[in-house]
């Protein structure tokens, strides 16, 4: 438990002694930032302790959220750590890779990234909510994605057309030589192939599939997912 930037709130005046012990408490039953407990406690808003950071630590800040952040660099740092020390990487630039923080009182963080990659760190701040958007929109969704993709490796759906909704035919005879489509998912349905014209595949999300039909409605073309008969 890293207590570098509590005790630097104390010396400053922005914190009292109790409020530290009190998020001292937290964080050794709940785990997690120091910073984080003291934001939950409502010693400081977020905006207060990324103007105090920066103001101690001279460092420049940025906001994650509409980020688009490279995979090869999101792939660089497993989940775990991210989470463990609340930080997202967001560039590489030759042999320097910049990390995202709320926290940059604890050295052990960009040490363990350091020895992980090889490569030099820079840190720029942001806020505690801005990173953690960006840890669910670059690292959780794409774990349960992976995830999905694993369970369903080797099962099989079929994808029909709800009636009413959508009409194939139509779609099909927009072009003869159109790609195929292809779509897997779980045990019970079979595959289908559909000839749709490129500006028209549908893309199935996997995350709210389950072995009941339902309706799911991908990029604005409704579909229903039926088991299979033939099983």
């Amino acid at each position: 438990m890293d207590t570098r930037l509590g005790k630097l709130l104390v010396h400053k005046g922005i914190i009292t002694p109790e409020q530290l012990q009190k998020a001292i408490e937290e964080q050794r039953q709940h785990g997690g930032l120091l910073s984080v407990h003291l934001v939950k406690l409502g010693c400081f808003t977020e905006d207060e302790l990324l103007a105090y950071v920066q103001k101690e630590y001279r460092l420049p800040t940025t906001d994650l959220r509409g980020l688009e952040i490279p995979d090869e660099v999101i792939q660089l740092i497993p989940h775990a750590l991210v989470t463990k020390y609340l930080f997202v990487p967001i560039a590489q630039s030759s042999s320097t890779l910049t990390l995202a923080m709320a926290d940059p009182s604890n050295p052990v963080a960009v040490e363990e990234v350091k020895f992980l990659t090889g490569a030099d760190v820079k840190i720029v701040l942001t806020t505690i909510s801005s990173i953690q958007w960006a840890i669910e929109r670059f690292y959780d969704r794409a774990m349960k994605y992976d995830q999905v993709l694993n369970d369903l490796r080797g099962q099989d759906v079929e994808v029909v057309k709800d009636q009413g909704e959508i009409d194939l035919q139509e779609l099909e005879r927009a072009t003869e030589d159109a790609p195929v489509v292809r779509c897997y998912r779980p045990r019970g349905f079979t595959t289908c192939s559909t000839n749709l014209p490129v500006g028209a595949w549908p893309t199935i999300s996997p995350f709210s599939i389950t072995n009941a039909p339902r309706r799911k409605v991908i990029t604005g073309t409704p579909f229903t997912l039926r088991p299979s008969h033939s099983e």
